[in-house]
């Protein structure tokens, strides 16, 4: 489960981002339940990634980042 902010929706997919390395990667990603503003998702997802909370169309893949973390 994640925010439903994470979950980017484009005409052609729906993909979260994940950072490795402070570098940026699309995954792309199938919807499971929703619950309130929170998402359950399927894909190339595992616990202890780090993920953007607020994802966007414009943040690329491959793109530096600097990490900053939420509580």
């Amino acid at each position: 489960m994640l925010p439903a902010s994470a979950v980017v929706t484009t005409l052609e997919k729906k993909f979260v981002i994940k950072l490795s390395g402070n570098t940026t990667q699309r995954i792309d990603v199938r919807s499971g339940f929703n619950m309130d503003d929170s998402r359950e998702i399927v894909g190339d997802v595992k616990a202890g990634d780090t993920l953007v909370l607020k994802g966007s169309e414009e943040l690329k893949p491959d793109r530096k980042v600097a990490v900053a973390f939420s509580k």
